[in-house]
């Protein structure tokens, strides 16, 4: 697999990319991004290293625009999210099978696991790793977007920078901000409406978008089915960007996303 290393911005930049340990470590050197075209999208290969957490620095005038932890498992890149359900668990059956914690009941072929961590244990140090993702420092956090399922979803971002040859304005909402479109948990346009829900192409009706340029606002609804669909995560994020001819895609908005659940509600 190659360009695991990914970031979108504005067309004719260039980018580097640090992939330090937890420690601090720099692995190798750093990594030359190229774009792809003039789409504003560069794409550069993760170094040798061995499976496990690493931090990813992305570095334009040497300025750090984003930064991100993921998990390398030695041929992908995956958010933490994920990385439980990659590595896997043990099929261990607890009707059938046995474990022995104590060395004198142990038979010679029985391994000590006593020390080892639960599933539970290793989801909660994961739930409990500080990440900070920061997209583009020029670009104020608009604040959190809260989501409550099974409600109707309603938002709105004022004080942004929109050209007026704006073409399209887009919200975006992906695990990780690194991630490609097509990986969008949602996405939407002030043109089509909805256009993604969990990384699939999904009707217009879903959602919808309204630019105000002049007075600098994006503002939008979601309707209650979609919210519903919309994949949990742990850790989700957002952005708005705006699509302009002239000066290529800009990010104006960023934020996390907060998803809420409001239990005995039923679908209308």
């Amino acid at each position: 697999m190659a360009n695991e290393l990914r970031i979108a911005d504005e067309t004719g930049l260039t980018y580097t990319c640090e992939v330090r340990q937890t420690d601090g470590t720099l692995v190798g050197s750093a990594v030359s991004l190229s774009e792809s075209g003039s789409s504003g999208r560069y794409y550069g290969d993760f170094p040798s290293a061995s499976a496990g957490i690493y931090d990813l620095l992305y570095i334009q005038s040497s300025i750090i625009e984003a930064a991100e932890t993921v998990y390398w498992d030695g041929s992908a890149v995956l958010n933490l999210n994920d990385a439980l359900t990659a590595t896997g668990f043990s099929t261990f059956d607890h009707t059938t099978d046995e474990v022995i914690t104590d060395e004198a009941s142990r038979t010679a072929s029985q391994a000590d696991v006593s020390g080892l961590p639960t599933a539970s244990e290793i989801v909660n140090a994961l739930n409990a790793a500080e990440i900070t993702v920061t997209i583009d420092e020029s670009v104020s956090e608009t604040g959190d977007l809260k989501i409550t399922k099974n409600e109707r979803l309603d938002f709105s971002f004022s004080g942004l920078s929109i050209p007026s040859d704006y073409g399209r304005c887009v919200l975006t909402i992906a695990k990780n901000l690194r991630d490609s479109d097509d990986e969008a948990i949602l996405q939407a346009d002030s043109t089509t409406g909805l256009l993604r829900l969990n990384g699939v192409s999904a009707g217009p009706s879903g959602a919808s978008l309204t630019v105000d340029q002049p007075n600098g606002s994006v503002s939008g609804s979601v309707l209650v089915s979609t919210v519903a669909a919309i994949e949990s995560a742990t850790v989700l994020y957002y952005d708005v960007k705006h699509m302009s001819p002239t000066s290529g895609p800009k990010r104006v908005a960023q934020g996390r996303v907060i998803i809420e659940y409001t239990p005995g509600k039923t679908l209308s």
